[in-house]
């Protein structure tokens, strides 16, 4: 069966910690941290 919608969104935050720590030189990065920037930037889209 298909993987719910919430799983599917913690698996990009995911991939995106994992590039965000990359380009950061291999700086921690918390799945917390990239998806509250996500929101942050969905809100600011939504006006």
């Amino acid at each position: 069966p298909p993987i719910s919608a919430k799983e599917t969104l913690e698996i990009y935050a995911f991939m995106e910690a994992a590039d965000e720590s990359k380009r950061r030189g291999g700086e921690p990065v918390s799945i917390k941290e990239v998806m509250a920037k996500a929101e942050a930037e969905a809100d600011a889209d939504d006006h």
